[in-house]
């Protein structure tokens, strides 16, 4: 019980180091952003967004980005997007008979490969994460 307690503590540190790391992809996108913008727009959505005007152009781009990284929601969404379209992705490079046995475990009805993947990801969103099966392995020759 103690090993399986901590094994679920080791996912959940794991899970949460790739969330952070995705967080930091997204603030680094949203900094690109900005920094294609020009002066006066970015002094215009400091406005919009109640910010202090003065300074340079790198002061405005850290308070935006600062107050992009406060509103903790906007890069929750964005973070559960991309982690849900990297999903997507490694579930449609999955095989037939393993996405068959995923449509087993959750429920699914496998009726075309898109839609098995729709609806293991609901499921997935709701339930949680569903073991894979472990890949057949190639036969060696004799």
């Amino acid at each position: 019980m103690v090993t399986t307690l901590l094994d679920h503590d080791a996912k959940l540190r794991k899970d949460l180091q790739a969330f952070n790391s995705k967080v930091g992809e997204i603030v680094a996108k949203k900094t690109e952003e900005f920094e294609d913008l020009t002066n006066p727009e970015l002094k215009e959505l400091c406005s919009e967004k109640g910010l202090a005007l003065g300074g340079g152009k790198d002061e405005r781009i850290a308070r935006l980005v600062e107050q992009f990284a406060e509103a903790g929601g906007e890069i929750d969404a964005a973070v559960a997007s991309l982690i849900c379209e990297n999903r997507k992705q490694d579930l449609l490079k999955m095989d037939k008979p393993n996405l068959l046995s995923l449509c087993a475990a959750t429920g699914a009805d496998p009726c075309v490969k898109r839609v098995m993947i729709e609806r293991i990801l609901s499921y997935e969103d709701e339930v949680g994460p569903v073991d894979e099966p472990a890949a057949k392995r190639a036969r060696k020759a004799k």
